[in-house]
């Protein structure tokens, strides 16, 4: 194996992002843009693209489900 080869990618279990910068992170692939689209069930979540929010639909699911 060469040094700096990756071996694991994943997902961070848990993230946190500053109040002035959360309308700018999208919540599934967390890239940073000035312009998102926000949720429209809880107007928190904010995603880049359609592909994005509909890939983070049952995380989001579980979330409304137990809160």
């Amino acid at each position: 194996m060469c040094i700096g080869t990756t071996i694991l990618t994943c997902k961070p279990l848990s993230f946190a992002i500053s109040n002035d910068k959360q309308n700018n992170v999208c919540c599934n692939c967390y890239r940073v843009l000035p312009k998102l689209s926000a949720c429209s069930k809880c107007n928190y979540a904010h995603y880049c693209c359609r592909q994005c929010q509909v890939a983070d639909w049952y995380r989001s699911l579980r979330l409304f489900i137990h809160s």
